[in-house]
């Protein structure tokens, strides 16, 4: 039976801890993928909400808008209608 040489076991032991490293690296790789994934679904959902934050505030401030129309020309209603004019 033949000895090993000992450069041959220090090429072993270095293709051993490459391979753990590229395993580990390879884990790291895979984690930071779904993370990635799983803040772009977020990303996704808070566009969809800020959307409906931006839709409903549109139909807030138009009504807001009919209503002070409303307001302005009241004054002008109810002179009218109490029949007040100016002479």
């Amino acid at each position: 039976m033949l000895k090993r040489q000992p450069s041959k076991d220090r090429l072993e032991e270095a293709l051993i801890n490459m391979i753990n490293a590229q395993t580990s690296m390879a884990n790291r790789v895979d984690h930071t993928c779904q993370r990635f994934d799983s803040l772009s679904e977020k990303h996704i959902e808070l566009a969809e909400r800020q959307n409906n934050v931006e839709r409903i505030l549109n139909q807030v401030l138009q009504v807001v808008n009919e209503h002070t129309k409303i307001l302005e020309n009241l004054p002008n209603v109810i002179k009218e209608k109490i029949g007040f004019t100016r002479a």
